[in-house]
C-alpha cells in the first residue's frame, strides 16, 4: 500500500502536466446608444455596437447577456450592466469594454449618454450620466491581466442647445491605468464622424482587424488609424493611451496561426500564415492612402515583407524615394527611434524600453516631456511643458511621432485638450 500511494499521485500529477492549458477568459461589455429622447439620435451606434459583438464573438470573447445591449435608458441601467460585467472579469482573464454613441467632456471627466438621459443644466449631469471613471474603477479592481476600453463616442456635444455650453469638444485623454488600453475614434478634443452607411468608419475598420490573426493589440489600432484617416481625407484620426504590461493579442496567442473563420464581408485575405494575414491586412488600408507616412509605417514594421517592394514604389510615387535602408545604403543615424533629435521644439532625447518610449526637450524657457508606447515605428503618447522660471505646467495633450523610413527624420502632430484646442505640426530631424 505505502508503495501504491506515491505511485498513483505520481501518475495524476503526470496527467495533470499533460492536460491542455485552459485558455484565458475573456469577456466583453458592448453598449450602442442611439434611439435618444432629448438630443439628437445616432443612426449607426446599434449598428456598430451589433458588428463587434459578432466579431468579438468570433475571436473567442464570452458577451455580457450573451449580446450587444443597446439603446439603454437610463443611468442605472447602464451602471448595473457595468457592474454586471466587473462580477464576470473578477476571477482574472481579458476584459473588454465597447461603447457606441452620445458621450461628453466637462471638466476634464467623459461622460457616456444613456438614450433617456435628460440634462438641462450642469447640476444634472451626476444624476443623468454615466462616468467613464465607474467603468475604469471596476476594471482595475478585477484580477484581469488585460483591460481594453473602446469609446466611438466622440461626437459633438448633444445638449449645446441648452442648459450644458461650456463643454470642450470630444473627449479627453485619460492616462490608462496599468494593464489597460483606451482606444477612441478619434483624437481628444476632437469630434468623430457616424458615418454615412450602416457602421462608423472606426468601428467598420476595427471589425474587420480585430479578426486579423496573431496581431498585437497596439498594431490592431495602428492599423484602424490608418483606414479611418484614409477614409475620412484626414479629417479623423482615432487615438489610444495605453499601458499594457508585455505583447497582447486578442485573437490567439501572437503569431499563432489562425483557426477563426474567416469574416463573411470584406475581411483581409491571408497568403500564408498570422504574419502574411497581418502584413496583407495592414497594407490593404495603407495601399492607396496619399499620405507617405501611412507607407512608412508600413515599411517600418514589415521591412522583409513580399509587400515591401510594393510599398517602396508607392512611396517613390508619393514624393519620398525608396527606402534608405536597403541593402548596401548608408545610415548615419541609429536604426531606431532611440537618441538625440534637432525638432520643432528644440532638441529632443528619446528613451526606449520595449513598447515604452519616453522624451524630453527643451526651448524657450520651457521643459518637455513624452510619455507613451512605440509600435511599428510610430510614437504615441501625451506631452506636458512646463514653465522653467514659474514651474507651472502650460500645456498638454496627445501627440503622435512617425519614424520615416530611412530612420533620417519624423513628422508628426501635436493637440492640446486645454481650453485653447491648439495643435500643430511636429517634426524632427536625426542628430548623429
Amino acid at each position: 500500500m505505502n508503495r501504491i500511494l506515491p505511485m498513483l499521485s505520481l501518475a495524476l500529477l503526470l496527467l495533470f502536466l499533460a492536460a491542455p492549458a485552459q485558455a484565458e477568459r475573456k469577456v466583453a461589455l458592448v453598449i450602442g446608444n442611439g434611439a435618444y429622447k432629448h438630443a439628437p439620435p445616432l443612426a449607426n451606434p446599434v449598428n456598430d455596437a451589433r458588428l463587434m459583438a459578432e466579431s468579438l464573438k468570433a475571436i473567442g470573447f464570452e458577451l455580457v447577456n450573451g449580446r450587444a445591449l443597446t439603446d439603454i435608458a437610463g443611468k442605472t441601467e447602464m451602471e448595473q450592466a457595468v457592474r454586471r460585467f466587473g462580477e464576470l472579469i473578477r476571477g482574472g482573464g481579458v476584459g473588454l469594454f465597447y461603447y457606441a454613441g452620445h458621450g461628453v467632456q466637462v471638466d476634464g471627466k467623459n461622460y457616456l449618454i444613456p438614450v433617456g438621459a435628460d440634462v438641462a443644466a450642469k447640476t444634472h449631469i451626476k444624476y443623468e450620466l454615466v462616468d467613464t471613471d465607474y467603468i475604469l474603477d471596476e476594471m482595475a479592481s478585477s484580477n484581469t491581466s488585460v483591460n481594453v476600453i473602446i469609446l466611438d463616442a466622440c461626437r459633438n456635444n448633444p445638449f449645446a442647445g441648452r442648459g450644458l455650453r461650456a463643454v470642450t469638444p470630444g473627449l479627453a485623454s485619460v492616462m490608462a491605468p496599468k494593464g489597460t488600453l483606451v482606444a477612441y475614434s478619434t483624437a481628444p478634443g476632437k469630434t468623430a464622424a457616424d458615418g454615412k452607411g450602416r457602421n462608423s468608419p472606426f468601428t467598420s475598420a476595427l471589425a474587420k482587424a480585430i479578426r486579423a490573426p496573431g496581431l498585437r493589440i497596439e498594431d490592431v489600432f495602428m492599423q484602424v488609424g490608418a483606414e479611418v484617416e484614409q477614409a475620412t481625407a484626414g479629417e479623423q484620426s482615432p487615438w489610444k493611451s495605453d499601458n499594457l504590461r508585455g505583447v497582447f493579442c486578442l485573437t490567439g496567442q501572437c503569431g499563432a496561426p489562425s483557426t477563426l473563420a474567416p469574416q463573411a464581408t470584406n475581411a483581409p485575405k491571408a497568403t500564408g500564415g498570422s504574419h502574411a494575414a497581418a502584413e496583407q491586412a495592414f497594407w490593404d488600408t495603407v495601399k492607396n492612402s496619399p499620405n507617405p507616412a501611412d507607407v512608412q509605417a508600413f515599411l517600418a514594421q514589415f521591412p522583409e515583407s513580399e509587400l515591401a517592394p510594393a510599398a517602396r514604389i508607392r512611396l517613390k510615387q508619393l514624393g519620398r524615394g525608396q527606402d534608405a535602408r536597403q541593402p548596401g545604403a548608408a545610415l548615419t543615424c541609429p536604426d531606431s527611434f532611440a537618441g538625440k533629435w534637432t525638432t520643432t521644439y528644440g532638441e529632443m532625447v528619446v528613451s526606449l524600453e520595449g513598447d515604452r518610449a519616453s522624451a524630453v526637450y527643451g526651448y524657450n524657457n520651457r521643459h518637455g516631456e513624452l510619455r507613451g508606447s512605440i509600435s511599428g515605428g510610430v510614437i504615441t503618447g501625451e506631452w506636458v511643458e512646463t514653465d522653467l522660471a514659474s514651474g507651472r505646467v502650460t500645456g498638454t495633450g496627445p501627440v503622435r511621432l512617425t519614424r520615416s523610413v530611412d530612420g533620417m527624420s519624423f513628422s508628426g502632430t501635436w493637440s492640446e485638450t486645454g481650453l485653447f484646442g491648439k495643435g500643430g505640426a511636429w517634426v524632427g530631424k536625426c542628430h548623429p
